[in-house]
């Protein structure tokens, strides 16, 4: 079975180091500080909190989803290990679903120092105006009609990003996360491209993001890709900068990048920003895990190992190379001195040979005085 996955909707502006509770009734209300690399708090999340909904029971001609059940399950727990407080809404209707919007809202969302998650896991659905105009998705109720079967109820009975658009500029807390595991849509944003920035430059600025799962004409399997690529994330795979978070920026990129993999290109995540100047300088992002903090450590100090084993080992490289270098220089100069050694041999035998045939001549001029004296004395 399949169903069709896609809209992530971001909405954020201020940047975490995030301290996790061991007490489930400390969830979501313990202080989190964000701190630069150097270790200086640049802001604070007062509470987290996340609205987890899943339709996989449809009673009005969808198809059933059940793995939207494992899929609440496991971000459920996924967003309680690092700390938010996480309420979960099963099947619901249209105004069972425009209630758990509100409420949650209403309890959590007007203190701006809060961070919001919502999250959606269940068939999403577009449709074009009759008039020409863009594009809308909508996120499918659990008694949504079919839309092939009957239209104008669907659009009464469908949420569209319309109304999730309002609910997002309601939210008076600087840090709100809308995900749409569904596939429709996603006409309100503009696409962009994640570029990692530092810590500070994220810290106070409001930012609305989406992430889509799939464009709207993709099908995606019920057993769902995005949900594991993006739990994945969350848990240090998706920091690509490695500064020990993981914003919706890198986040889109890493769902973009994974899912199209795992998926051959059948399922297309998109990301970016909403079209509005004053929500799009932000980011909203995720302190990773204890766990994933120690693992980037241990990587850090395993590259930082390996960058001294190399150094150490270039380091003996260049000095055998100075050691043969020296050894060459040796041996020519011992070369030489045995060349300049012979070469005064043989001057000295030379030398000697020379001698010797002095004397010899010598020896004869000696003889032929004497003959040449006996001569004289006979005659």
């Amino acid at each position: 079975m399949h169903k069709h996955r896609t809209f992530i909707f971001l909405i954020s502006s201020l940047l975490t180091v995030f301290l996790v509770s061991s007490a489930v009734a400390q969830r979501g209300i313990v202080p989190v500080a964000i701190k630069n690399q150097e270790g200086k708090q640049v802001g604070l999340y007062k509470g987290s909190y996340a609205l987890v909904i899943g339709v996989s029971d449809y009673t009005n001609g969808w198809p059933d989803l059940p793995g939207v059940d494992e899929d609440l399950n496991a971000v459920g727990e996924a967003l309680e290990q690092i700390g938010f407080l996480v309420y979960k809404i099963i099947n619901p209707n249209r105004k069972q679903l425009e209630e758990a919007f509100n409420g949650f809202i209403s309890k959590h969302g007007y203190d701006k120092d809060n961070r919001l998650l919502i999250y959606f896991a269940g068939h999403g659905h577009t449709i074009a105006p009759k008039y020409g105009g863009t594009e809308m998705g909508y996120i499918v109720p659990s008694n949504a009609p079919n839309p092939n079967l009957n239209e104008q109820d669907f659009l009464r009975v469908g949420l569209s990003m319309q109304n999730i658009e309002v609910y997002a500029r309601n939210i008076q807390s600087k840090h709100a996360l809308f995900i749409f595991d569904s596939c429709f849509s996603g006409s309100i944003f503009s696409l962009s491209r994640a570029i990692p920035q530092i810590i500070q430059e994220k810290t106070n600025r409001p930012v609305r993001q989406f992430i889509t799962a799939g464009r709207a004409n993709q099908t995606v399997p019920d057993v769902s890709i995005f949900r594991r690529q993006f739990i994945k994330a969350l848990k240090g795979d998706g920091d690509y900068n490695k500064d020990l978070y993981v914003t919706a920026s890198e986040l889109g990129q890493y769902l973009e990048d994974t899912v199209t993999n795992y998926s051959k290109g059948s399922q297309t995540p998109q990301y970016g920003k909403l079209r509005d100047p004053a929500l799009d300088q932000g980011d909203f992002v995720f302190p990773i895990s204890a766990s994933a903090q120690m693992e980037v450590f241990k990587e850090k100090i395993q590259t930082e190992q390996e960058r001294i084993s190399k150094a150490r080992i270039e380091e003996q490289n260049k000095q055998q190379q100075v050691l043969d270098e020296l050894n060459k220089v040796k041996a020519a100069f011992e070369m030489e001195l045995q060349l300049l050694k012979q070469e005064r041999e043989k001057t000295k035998k030379l030398q000697e040979e020379l001698i010797q045939s002095r004397k010899m001549q010598e020896k004869f001029n000696q003889q032929n005085r004497s003959r040449q004296d006996l001569g004289t004395s006979s005659m």
